[in-house]
């Protein structure tokens, strides 16, 4: 097993810590579904990411407050490390990735302001666009903890007279580049626009937010998003027939994980279900979460 993870799409290499002196020195290894070598008998309290980049790619990396809706990006646990060859920079989440326990349940915080995740925007000097996501999950309540990264988005980005600067998605399961938007007021998002040239946009409306296909009856509900990073095993929201919300947990899937052990849904997948759990968690008046969920294909 290797102890550097490098994720080729976006030339970044990603080493994981545990936090402590005892640990400073040696990263974990990472086997080959992002599965961490955690040593026997320890329980972590939480993870610490190191994110390696090539200085000169147009790569912002930052943190983003979940807890808020439209929540801010920041860098407030991120820090720059010497890198005496200059060839590249390095990156430390100095404030670890807290694992959450209580009573039989595990998972990594990600309702925060510092959740479980670093988000790497990548932005060229033509406008194209992509949001790389990288964290920490445990889906099976700390007996595996892994390295895991996704797509947050990838598109175009363009200059609309009214709007200013907006996203058309490569693909509608991205959604709207509206619900990142906070990304724009980014220092070093700004910087990098400073040296972009922006095509005028000329499109649609739904060309930037495509909508949701319709759910075809009782006992379907359309996906507006889903992220594996979110919940305690991956959760995201439903549209139901009659227009009403609700969760969807990976819990809940009954679809075989991929091949990396994760259970992965995407905007405007249509999902059926076979039961609705309500007054459940914190938030008794809260949405309810559907039970018993497949992808229909």
């Amino acid at each position: 097993m290797k102890k550097l993870r490098y994720f080729e799409e976006l030339e970044i290499g990603v080493e994981v810590f545990l936090p402590g002196k005892k640990h400073a020195e040696e990263p974990l290894e990472i086997g080959e579904h992002g599965v961490l070598a955690i040593p026997t008998g320890l329980n972590p309290a939480g993870f610490h990411l190191v994110l390696t980049r090539p200085k000169e790619a147009r790569i912002v990396i930052v943190l983003r407050n979940i807890r808020q809706d439209q929540g801010v990006y920041h860098r407030h646990c991120l820090a720059q490390l010497d890198n005496p060859s200059g060839d590249y920079i390095t990156e430390v989440m100095y404030d670890p990735i807290q694992v959450m326990r209580v009573g039989q349940n595990i998972w990594t915080s990600w309702h925060s302001e510092k959740p479980n995740r670093a988000d790497c925007w990548r932005e060229e000097r033509d406008g194209r666009c992509d949001l790389f996501q990288v964290g920490i999950v445990t889906h099976d309540d700390g007996l595996t903890f892994r390295l895991l990264s996704r797509w947050g988005w990838r598109g175009q980005l363009f200059q609309a007279l009214k709007q200013g600067v907006v996203g058309k998605p490569d693909d509608p399961k991205f959604g709207s580049f509206d619900a990142r938007r906070p990304i724009l007021d980014d220092p070093g998002f700004k910087k990098l626009l400073e040296g972009t040239t922006l095509r005028p946009w000329t499109g649609k409306p739904e060309e930037l937010d495509p909508p949701l296909d319709s759910v075809p009856g009782l006992g379907y509900a359309r996906m507006q998003w889903y992220s594996p990073f979110a919940g305690q095993t991956g959760q995201g929201p439903a549209v139901l027939y009659d227009g009403s919300a609700a969760w969807v947990h990976g819990v809940d899937i009954l679809d075989s994980p991929d091949p990396d052990g994760i259970k992965r849904l995407y905007r405007n997948d249509l999902v059926s279900y076979a039961g609705i759990h309500t007054n459940w968690g914190t938030k008794k008046d809260g949405p309810p979460k559907l039970l018993c969920v497949k992808r229909v294909r």
